[in-house]
């Protein structure tokens, strides 16, 4: 089932030339928590889903992230995303910001 919005006639600064817009609101019912999060060098983090899903990291020289279990270890200062993708559909994806300090 889908559910669009029609969005146009609400706005604050509509133009009446302006066509409306069909917004057709995500699917995804889950998110990652937490959904940003800052460690030290060493700290360890369990990211968690609400679903079964698989873990990754964007960049796996400041931060890894066991696939299964989502635990992040913070190895060197920068920033990464971990990202996780639904086992059932995995074009349903989640994701937190890093940072490693």
């Amino acid at each position: 089932m889908s559910l669009f919005l029609v969005l146009g006639a609400a706005c604050r600064h509509h133009d009446s030339a302006a066509p409306f817009v069909e917004y057709e609101p995500s699917s995804i019912r889950w998110a990652v928590t937490p959904a940003s999060a800052t460690m030290s060098l060493g700290d360890t983090l369990r990211a968690r889903a609400g679903v079964a899903v698989r873990w990754t990291s964007t960049n796996p020289t400041i931060a890894t992230v066991e696939e299964a279990t989502g635990l992040v270890q913070a190895r060197t200062v920068g920033t990464a995303t971990i990202i996780a993708a639904s086992i059932e559909n995995p074009n349903e994806k989640s994701a937190m910001a890093l940072r490693v300090q």
